[in-house]
């Protein structure tokens, strides 16, 4: 009976032993949804003067209702604003070795939102093997995005990501392993102002703006 109660009372142990241990090792989950305000999805910036190729419906706001007043065929606009409305839990990847970030930004925790033009103060962080970052969005030249442990961090280079679903060709040695199966996708609304002061949302599509290099205005807010 003596050795029983022994064999229990280790087993218990060391059922407590492995909780504790795993839940001081276990990472950050993001939330289920996250917006990036103001980053131009992909190489760029926002701030560029635009004519619409058809006739677009202004939402007040990101998924909101629209507004009486629209936007016509042929119509300048100038981009003020944007927002990717993404799902990093969609998109995780594995660190397999050790990896060191170019730009990190810390942010409040459970933030499920950030304003791109306001992040400051960027360090180098080294992430572990074992850890799982979530990649947000296309910042250009083979770059991303990503979320982890309440920070952002930037220029995310997927050449050297295993799994990588991309035209772009990854090669060894492996940093990280994409456990996803789909390219990583957001939602992205651009904020559009007409020539009479009317501001309004449209979430982007291909051919319906065509972009006019003439005519900028950077975005601060």
């Amino acid at each position: 009976m003596k050795k029983m109660i022994a064999k229990m009372i280790l087993f218990l142990i060391g059922i407590c032993f492995t909780v504790s241990t795993s839940t001081a090792y276990a990472g950050v989950i993001p939330p289920q949804e996250f917006t990036v305000w103001n980053r131009y999805l992909g190489e760029g910036v926002i701030g560029h003067g635009y004519n619409a190729l058809t006739t677009l419906e202004l939402k007040d706001y990101p998924r909101g209702n629209s507004l009486a007043e629209g936007i016509s065929t042929g119509e300048p606009v100038l981009e003020r604003g944007s927002a990717a409305i993404t799902t990093p839990l969609k998109y995780p990847v594995r660190i397999l070795s050790t990896y060191t970030t170019e730009r990190a930004y810390s942010i409040p925790k459970k933030a499920t939102e950030v304003n791109f033009n306001k992040l400051t103060s960027p360090q180098k962080i080294v992430i572990p093997a074992g850890e799982t970052i979530y990649l947000l969005m296309y910042t250009g030249e083979g770059t991303y995005m990503a979320w982890y442990n309440d920070m952002i961090i930037q220029w995310i280079d997927i050449s050297h990501i295993k799994n990588f679903v991309t035209p772009n060709t990854s090669e060894a040695p492996f940093w990280g392993e994409y456990l996803a199966d789909e390219p990583v996708l957001c939602e992205y609304w651009m904020k559009l102002q007409k020539s009479n002061g009317t501001v309004g949302w449209v979430m982007s599509q291909k051919n319906i703006l065509k972009i006019d290099w003439g005519r900028y205005k950077k975005v601060v807010d």
